[in-house]
């Protein structure tokens, strides 16, 4: 899924009873996606229908004036997106008014982070609610690019998203994301829960690792990372609004790092800290001489990265030097 490039901060909205209104939007490289507007006054409603394009989901606004929100369904995905009305029933009446039939440049909307809403009728009203029907209403705050302190006083500039992973018929466990363009990184932290081990993770794209914090088992496991810090981006983009099934498992094995700095770089280094610092490799990958192997049992499902997979982690200490592996790309 794009980027929920949905023009929200832009989205039309219509006039007066029956009245219909369209505006075009000119998306990039010609492509136009067309936004067709009824207002129903006395329900002080206005519906929008949004005609996708390669780059532009199918979807439906239903923005809601009586209670200053709107409803965003998406083609394709399983989610209600809640935003604040920005202006008054009138002012937007008078902007289709004036730009009917028109084609407008498409404005790009504020990255946004999609947090759970509770007790949505309470907070957006009923026929809010009944439009999002069955589908999961999360809220879209406003997740603009900052200045956070890196702890030394000087400031980066960060991207926070949020992804969910859910096992079986349990409820969905939600992380935070953090992308940091200046350092090519990504971090992300899946607390503790009765299905998910507390797993810490920092991807370091410029050296092309992924180390991940396992507090329970006093180990940290470093990974090769498969894709670019730009594929990644977009990865979290198109799965931060939806929740992911975890169904696959998969088995490594571990082996000690005996310099990790010189090996992963110091940023992975630091953030590994004390914790003994092991490279994840694939099982079947390591020889069967010279070592021994200890088995390491995680009670709850380990998230090493963020494709959907519970990692089963068998620690392989080498006694000699003959030992070969293959990396796990995840």
């Amino acid at each position: 899924m794009p980027l929920l490039p949905l023009l929200i901060a832009s989205l039309l909205v219509a006039t007066a009873g029956a009245q219909k209104y369209v505006i075009y939007y000119e998306i990039e490289d010609g492509e136009v996606s067309a936004q067709a507007a009824t207002v129903d006054e006395s329900a002080q409603t206005i519906c929008v229908d949004i005609t996708g394009t390669e780059t532009v989901n199918d979807a439906k606004r239903l923005e809601d004036y009586e209670t200053g929100f709107a409803a965003t369904i998406v083609d394709g995905q399983e989610a209600c997106y809640i935003t604040g009305l920005q202006n008054t029933l009138e002012e937007q009446v008078a902007f289709l008014e004036n730009n009917n039939g028109s084609t407008l440049p498409a404005e790009t909307g504020e990255q946004a982070l999609a947090v759970d809403l509770e007790n949505p009728e309470e907070v957006i009203g009923e026929r809010l609610t009944e439009f999002c029907g069955d589908r999961q209403i999360l809220q879209l705050v406003q997740s603009e690019e900052r200045d956070v302190d890196d702890g030394e006083g000087e400031g980066v500039n960060r991207q926070e998203y949020s992804m969910c992973y859910l096992i079986g018929d349990t409820e969905p466990s939600c992380m935070p994301v953090q992308v940091n363009a200046d350092t090519q990184s990504v971090h992300y932290h899946m607390a503790e829960s009765g299905v998910f081990e507390d797993v810490e993770t920092l991807e370091d794209y410029q050296t092309g690792f992924g180390a991940s914090r396992v507090e329970s088992q006093e180990a940290c496991y470093v990974r090769g990372l498969p894709k670019t810090f730009s594929e990644q981006v977009a990865y979290i983009q198109e799965h931060q609004h939806s929740s992911m099934s975890v169904e696959d498992q998969e088995k490594v094995s571990a082996i000690p790092i005996d310099n990790p700095e010189e090996e992963i770089g110091s940023l992975l280094a630091d953030f590994c800290g004390e914790l003994p610092v092991y490279k994840a490799v694939q099982a079947d990958s390591v020889q069967e001489v010279d070592k021994r192997q200890v088995a390491v049992t995680f009670t709850r499902c380990v998230l090493f990265c963020f494709i959907p997979i519970c990692y089963h982690t068998t620690l392989t200490l080498p006694t000699g030097s003959s030992v070969t592996f293959v990396w796990v790309f995840g």
